[in-house]
């Protein structure tokens, strides 16, 4: 399938899930969480949930695992990990 095919069957929104993890983020201090916001909406996307998390990898998969149950939401974006102590894989 070429590119122009697939974006002519690819959906014009999705849903999304934006989610920030980080120690020493807040709503007011998010600007990688809520530039992404904004890119979506600007290009016709819905943000169904946009959260802060703090860096702990079991709190990290437990909240992606909880939103990839969700039917609600097409898409999971995640910005500002860096996993202290440890590796990232899962």
């Amino acid at each position: 399938m070429s590119q122009t095919e697939h974006k002519a069957h690819a959906p014009r929104s999705v849903r999304c899930f934006v989610l920030t993890i980080s120690d020493t983020r807040t709503e007011a201090t998010d600007s990688g969480g809520r530039a992404i916001g904004e890119l979506l909406d600007a290009a016709g996307h819905v943000v169904v949930e946009r959260v802060i998390i703090r860096d702990d990898q079991d709190l990290v998969r437990q909240t992606i695992d909880q939103h990839l149950d969700d039917s609600t939401i097409q898409v999971i974006i995640t910005t500002g990990w860096h996993l202290r102590g440890g590796s990232r894989s899962a």
